[in-house]
């Protein structure tokens, strides 16, 4: 599963998992993305798992670019996948990508928004009350 971790228009990183265990998998996206028009650069961090691609955001969107990447996520069946679901020794990969994959990518996102806006809530109402506490 590819998602992006941080985005400002023009550059993005986008965490791929899958980037540790697999050198091979790293280089088709990688090559495969730098063909993107617009993309001016892109950077392979292994040890991170992720990419930081560099781009023009008035010729290319990063939902393209995003969707290129998961072209190469195991499980998919076009022919862009095909080669980045067999790594050096031709083994398929598995990474959780796919309808229940989503499902719980999904419900991540709505946990950690829950979360967030909790964290939110209560600082505000903390500071609030050390505020009233502070006039009196």
């Amino acid at each position: 599963m590819a998602y992006c971790v941080h985005h400002v228009p023009g550059r993005a990183r986008i965490k791929v998992p899958q980037l540790r265990s697999d050198p091979a998998l790293s280089q088709a996206i990688q090559q495969d993305v730098v063909r993107l028009e617009g993309i001016r650069h892109v950077e392979v961090n292994r040890h991170a798992a992720c990419l930081v691609i560099h781009y023009d955001a008035e010729v290319n969107a990063l939902d393209t670019v995003l969707d290129r990447i998961r072209a190469h996520m195991p499980g998919r069946t076009d022919g862009v996948a095909a080669a980045a679901d067999r790594g050096a020794n031709g083994h398929a990969h598995t990474n959780g990508h796919g309808p229940s994959g989503d499902m719980v990518r999904a419900a991540g996102q709505v946990f950690g928004q829950a979360v967030f806006a909790t964290l939110v809530q209560r600082t505000l109402e903390r500071s609030l009350l050390s505020l009233l506490t502070g006039i009196r």
